[in-house]
């Protein structure tokens, strides 16, 4: 059995590290309908960068989807995101879902993936659509085609554009604890 977990872990490691993925450890979150490997290693309490822009980068390539929603609930819990607290969870259970290839390790989904999880939520957009959102809320450049959209990108462009105190700079700059 030792020898078995060795080997699994060292698959999930290469997997990881072939997707950029830096988190290949994991443990089971079960559900009473299904469960769900949720990521065990805490993310930084501040991001690494020199610019607002490279921890945005850090953020949302490092960063395991559980991991991205806890940091934007711990950002913007006083602006109003408590309440918002449950439907993160669900984000972050579908978003599990839909990413077959890296699941609760992954840190985006690409766009075909994104589309999918828009559509499961009611929020189907158009490719132009979609990236016109990502542009608004900052999260992506003007000239930029993304071919992953982490959770993070859209959360921007869904909560930033309600409340003017949600954004990336202040989301990328945010106390993680003490």
């Amino acid at each position: 059995v030792k020898a078995e977990e060795k080997e699994e872990e060292e698959r999930s490691e290469r997997q990881c590290t072939a997707t950029g993925n830096r988190n290949p450890h994991s443990t089971t979150l079960s559900t009473p309908s299904h469960s769900i490997k949720m990521a065990t290693h805490d993310a930084p309490q501040v991001l690494p960068g020199s610019t607002d822009n490279e921890k945005l980068l850090y953020l949302c390539s490092e960063l395991t989807h559980k991991q991205q929603a806890v940091w934007f609930l711990n950002a913007f819990w006083e602006v109003g995101m408590e309440a918002e607290a449950e439907t993160f969870w669900e984000y972050v259970r579908e978003i599990v879902e839909i990413d077959i290839e890296n699941r609760a390790q992954g840190c985006s989904l690409d766009e075909v993936e994104a589309h999918r999880f828009l559509e499961k939520r009611g929020e189907t957009l158009t490719v132009l659509a979609l990236r016109a959102n990502l542009r608004k809320s900052g999260a992506l450049g003007e000239k930029e085609r993304p071919k992953r959209v982490p959770l993070t990108h859209y959360l921007l462009y869904k909560y930033a554009d309600h409340n003017e105190k949600i954004n990336y700079h202040l989301l990328v700059n945010a106390s993680q604890g003490d």
